[in-house]
């Protein structure tokens, strides 16, 4: 079968958000000034609103998947091997339904030669998640884990310091950075097709930045940070580790990540 020419390929995983879809919808149709295609992954939440989900797709001919829901690696996963299968890119862009393009989106301001762009992705409350991180720091990680594994929450609060004062001590020079925030990420079909890159399944939620990072650092990739892709996130820029289900996900998936792969590749 014959694979269908698109420029991007948007894939927007959704878990019940169905306005915030609708939103993104809008918003593609005004900014984006490209041959795009978006292909919804619903992480189902429940028949009634995969059905409300579904009719969105069918009416704005989108290409619509529901999977169970196992996380924002599997998912996304999904999508790009359907976009693999089905089309014939030049990027991916993998994004939450939860963002819109300030600034137009036209493929000739994607620089062939990148093979992952992060864009200024600007929260609710005005704080820009890029650069998630500017500079690998591995004593930063091993703190980290020490407060993650053994619930030392100074040596988790101090690891997290200590990557705020590097991002702020090389704001200015971050053309190129380490690691991107995981809710706008373009990825060039070269990435995809020549290094193979996919995400971990086993990290549900959070950390994929990270795994991404490290990859691109082994395979000497560097990830480009673009401000004039200008995005916004409609949440609150920052993740909650007061916050029980929120901070038992970000620790399975730091733990997981360290020694799956930090230790693996140190």
């Amino acid at each position: 079968m014959r694979k269908i020419d698109v420029e991007i390929v948007f894939v927007v995983l959704v878990y019940r958000n169905i306005d915030d879809l609708q939103n993104f919808i809008i918003n593609t149709k005004s900014k984006v000034k490209c041959n795009y295609k978006i292909i919804v992954i619903d992480a189902k939440y429940s028949d009634e609103v995969s059905k409300d989900i579904e009719n969105i797709c069918f009416q704005n001919k989108l290409v619509y998947i529901r999977i169970d829901n196992k996380g924002y690696g599997y998912g996304n996963n999904v999508g790009i091997e359907y976009a693999n299968n089905m089309y014939e890119y030049k990027y991916i862009i993998i994004c939450n339904p939860d963002v819109e393009f300030i600034s137009t989106l036209r493929i000739e301001n994607l620089c062939d030669s990148e093979m992952i762009i992060a864009p200024q992705i600007i929260a609710n409350n005005n704080k820009l998640q890029n650069p998630y991180w500017v500079k690998e720091n591995i004593f930063s990680e091993k703190l980290m884990y020490i407060g993650y594994k053994h619930d030392i929450k100074l040596f988790l609060y101090v690891g997290i310091f200590i990557n705020k004062i590097i991002k702020y001590l090389f704001r200015n020079h971050n053309n190129y950075i380490y690691a991107c925030h995981g809710a706008c990420i373009i990825l060039n079909y070269n990435f995809i097709k020549y290094y193979n890159f996919k995400f971990d399944d086993k990290m549900f939620l959070f950390y994929e930045e990270a795994l991404l990072g490290l990859f691109a650092k082994k395979n000497n990739i560097k990830i480009k940070y673009d401000k004039n892709i200008i995005v916004r996130h409609f949440e609150d820029g920052s993740m909650s580790i007061s916050n029980i289900n929120e901070y038992n996900f970000l620790r399975d998936s730091f733990i997981y990540y360290y020694k799956r792969y930090r230790k693996l590749w140190k």
